[in-house]
């Protein structure tokens, strides 16, 4: 009986470190913003290596802070992901790249991402109205989406990026 107590006290422990835990990483319960992604918005360098590992490279953000970069495949193309922190270890924004030299393939991407993102938050009303870059901009209280394509002489590049409510400049 002993033996039984010790192991229910010791589960119920664990639990309860695992639960303080995932609370201090400011996750716990919260909804990822960006569908590439597992992070929150709380989420720290820290979580960040612990999710993802070390990054490929690391450079200035233009938040003031970090930003690093891992390889990552989104809806099967190949990219990159990227975070970007600012001076006080605050997430503002993740976003996922492609790049491909051919200009079908960026269209092609951009209009399944683009039907994506329609379809859970609608249009977004933006048209920048310019044949070598498109794009559009979803004004969110939960944080902007920035969804835009351009295209020059013999390279095409896509970004789809999710950014902090505090990084979100009103519409």
């Amino acid at each position: 009986m002993k033996l039984r107590q010790r192991f229910l006290s010791a589960w119920i422990l664990a639990a309860c470190f695992a639960w303080i835990l995932a609370g201090c990483s400011g996750s716990a319960g919260q909804e990822a913003p960006a569908p590439f992604s597992a992070l929150t918005w709380e989420a720290s360098y820290e979580d960040l290596t612990r999710l993802e590992g070390e990054p490929l490279t690391t450079y200035d953000s233009v938040y003031g802070g970090t930003a690093c970069t891992y390889a990552k495949e989104y809806k099967g193309q190949k990219g990159t992901l990227k975070y970007m922190f600012d001076d006080n270890n605050q997430l503002m924004c993740i976003a996922w790249a492609y790049e491909t030299a051919d200009p079908s393939q960026l269209d092609s991407v951009y209009t399944a991402l683009h039907e994506e993102v329609v379809e859970r938050y609608g249009e977004s009303g933006y048209n920048p109205d310019n044949p070598t870059s498109y794009g559009d901009v979803w004004y969110l209280d939960s944080g902007h989406i920035i969804l835009s394509a351009i295209t020059t002489g013999n390279q095409c590049a896509l970004q789809y990026a999710y950014l902090n409510p505090l990084a979100s400049d009103p519409e």
